[in-house]
């Protein structure tokens, strides 16, 4: 039987590799970039973005239109970017750390619902490496 301590400190190793496989390929991977899979001012202006969602009409082009996608980044993306945009950093950068944030969150999750399903903890920890 393992004492508390290390269950918990196991837990937390893993946490950080999973991160880690999560972070440093998805950073390094054509960094400098902005990739063009989101909106344009989610990345450049993402309080223009924002204040645009707000509303279901906007006549700033066209005589006015419906901005039919801009709702979906009220949350939780849009202010993940705000806040790291109002901190100064690169672009990019801000894509990079969100797509591997979700990298993360998945994983974790994975992990979690390996072990609720009966795997072994590094059963567990392979599934969530390897999705």
């Amino acid at each position: 039987m393992r004492p508390a301590f290390l269950i918990g400190l196991s837990r937390r190793v893993e946490c950080f590799a999973l991160a880690l496989v999560a972070f440093i390929p998805t950073v390094l991977l054509h960094s400098g970039t902005t990739n063009a899979d989101t909106k344009l001012y989610l990345t450049s202006n993402p309080w223009k973005l924002l204040q645009s969602a707000q509303y279901a009409w906007d006549p700033s082009q066209f005589g006015g239109y419906v901005p039919h996608q801009a709702v979906g980044y009220l949350w939780p993306s849009g202010p993940f970017y705000l806040v790291l945009h109002s901190l100064h950093i690169s672009p990019w950068l801000i894509q990079r750390i969100w797509v591997a944030s979700l990298f993360l969150l998945a994983g974790l999750g994975v992990r979690w619902l390996a072990r609720h399903l009966g795997l072994q903890r590094a059963g567990a920890f392979v599934a969530a490496v390897v999705y």
